[in-house]
């Protein structure tokens, strides 16, 4: 598992290495503030998001929309929600999500 979690780590740093301000040293802290998970969207589609609009956004609504986002163009269903990045993350469920 360790190593899976670094091969994950790793291939997220590689996609986010462009987007200044974000650095992925984790699935907790890394993405707390809901920016680096709006970037991750970004990243794989520059036209459904645009990061300017997000910077001054609360965590919360950085998250819904990159949850939302994900869903709505990716099938991608939410193990977790966007107000629990107003708590502490759990990491496993980060990295299912």
């Amino acid at each position: 598992m360790a190593t899976d979690r670094f091969a994950l780590i790793s291939w997220i740093q590689e996609k986010l290495c462009v987007y200044e301000g974000i650095t992925i040293r984790d699935f907790t802290e890394s993405f707390a503030d809901g920016f680096a998970l709006l970037a991750f969207v970004h990243s794989i589609n520059p036209s459904l998001v645009d990061l300017e609009d997000f910077k001054m956004k609360s965590v919360t609504e950085k998250a819904r929309v990159a949850f939302s986002l994900a869903q709505i163009n990716w099938s991608t269903p939410s193990i977790i929600e966007h107000h629990d990045f107003a708590y502490e993350l759990d990491e496993s469920s980060m990295i299912i999500q």
